[in-house]
């Protein structure tokens, strides 16, 4: 990789590489490796990474190169959401990371601001709840191997008592008991109207449309020569570039990611330089998602032997897309607006943004006729009111056409009769089905929408 990145190495013996270092919670040292056994590990006919850290020989080791203690253990990544506070209504939460935990009383601490900015109401300061995963609750390697890196405190804190109808912009911090403080001229975040909701002036004064930013398959970008994320890395970059333009400058009111969220894949640092990507973005908007393949899936006897694993919300596939995380990263790190009385609908939720209804699916968990997923959605969608969130917007990660030459059905799924395979993956074409005629090609297909008035 060296000569890639520097082509005087292999005159020279000597190159310069460039890496972007964050905040995270952690000292960095750098190493270098007498081949690239990195990229041995990718292995073509199953479409995997198989983990061979174990054949690395390391030839070289920097000095520490040790980070700032206060910004490096401090509340850092803040990103907000939507969550069931036992309310009416949806309501806004914050969740962040640090080194810190309880002892350090993390909180937040927030106001409410008009469309100028000027504050305008008193200060309240919520405290957090702190919650950690650690390596034996997720399903196997690279996760629990040489993907696991501590992730640190996760804190979470759900600002009750916000008027959707009425708060339209709320200021806040992340603060703690050792002095903890992000960030440093504080943020501020768009109140999504409840449904039903009048259209709102924006920060400028204009009555705007209710705007949600909806893509899947993001990952985490760099601008530096860390050549590894260049696959999903410029296309990421950008795209968390110019959410986070529109996001300042209020023209999104919140954004939805279905699936494929990081691409982390079972190394922890790259949820890290995730969250630092969209931070920019992720803590001015409600940021919601739900998992995909590269989030949840594994195979299924891991999935249920882990320590909380429940056969009801198990990957449905097989195969290693997730890395052994079984999406226990994104459900701890990314909470939503999942039901809190309705355990196994994991990944499938509604959340009403003025004129939209957004519904969630979790196309990983069994969505089969009569399953709990199943029904969940069945109930929501009919107690949709069509008079208040005129627009239904429902998304989930795997689509329902594909264009790949990845092979027509999963590994870890049964392949000798056609059903199992068809609802696991589907083939590439649908096969007819008895009263429909309308056999659609699947070719050069990008996103599928279907309208309904």
């Amino acid at each position: 990789i060296l000569h890639d990145v520097d082509a005087s190495y292999l005159g020279t013996g000597m190159a310069t590489v460039r890496f972007r270092l964050q905040c995270n919670r952690h000292d960095y040292d750098f190493v270098v490796f007498a081949d690239d056994w990195e990229r041995r590990q990718y292995d073509p006919a199953t479409h995997t990474r198989v983990d061979t850290t174990h054949e690395a020989v390391a030839v070289a080791r920097s000095p520490t190169a040790r980070m700032r203690k206060e910004a490096n253990e401090g509340p850092r990544k803040p990103r907000v959401s939507l969550v069931d506070g036992g309310e009416s209504e949806l309501t806004l939460a914050v969740t962040w990371s640090s080194s810190r935990g309880d002892d350090a009383s993390p909180a937040v601490r927030w106001w409410r601001e008009d469309a100028s900015g000027v504050r305008t109401g008193d200060v309240s300061v919520t405290n957090a709840t702190t919650s950690r995963f650690v390596r034996e609750d997720m399903c196997g390697a690279p996760a629990t191997s040489s993907g696991y890196r501590d992730a640190g405190l996760v804190h979470h804190a759900v600002l009750t008592g916000i008027d959707r109808s009425t708060d339209r912009f709320i200021g806040y911090e992340l603060i703690d008991a050792l002095g903890g403080f992000y960030p440093p001229t504080g943020e501020r975040v768009s109140v999504p109207p409840p449904a039903g909701a009048a259209p709102v002036a924006s920060r400028d004064g204009e009555v705007k449309p209710f705007t949600v930013a909806m893509f899947a398959d993001m990952g985490r970008g760099t601008d530096d020569d860390a050549v590894t994320w260049h696959e999903y890395g410029s296309p990421a970059f950008n795209t968390s570039r110019f959410l986070s333009l529109d996001a300042a400058a209020g023209s999104i009111d919140a954004a939805f990611l279905f699936g494929d969220v990081s691409y982390a894949v079972g190394y922890q640092s790259v949820w890290d330089d995730f969250f630092e990507m969209i931070t920019p973005w992720a803590a001015k908007i409600p940021f919601l998602v739900c998992p995909g393949n590269h989030e949840y899936d594994y195979t299924r006897s891991a999935w249920i032997g882990r320590r909380d694993g429940d056969p009801s919300i198990a990957d449905r596939y097989g195969g290693a897309d997730s890395g052994g995380e079984c999406g226990v990263p994104t459900r701890h790190l990314l909470p939503g607006p999942e039901p809190a009385n309705n355990p196994l609908v994991s990944g499938a939720w509604i959340a009403t943004l003025g004129p939209i209804a957004l519904v969630s699916m979790n196309t990983e968990v069994d969505f089969r006729v009569g399953s709990a997923q199943w029904s969940y959605l069945r109930d929501i969608l009919a107690s949709i009111d069509r008079e208040k969130t005129p627009w239904v917007l429902f998304a989930g990660h795997r689509p329902g056409l594909v264009d790949s030459d990845w092979g027509k059905s999963c590994r870890g799924v049964d392949d000798a009769t056609y059903v199992p395979r068809a609802y696991a993956c589907g083939p590439k074409k649908p096969a007819k089905i008895d009263g429909n005629d309308d056999i659609r090609d699947a070719s050069d297909v990008g996103v599928a929408l279907e309208f309904q008035a």
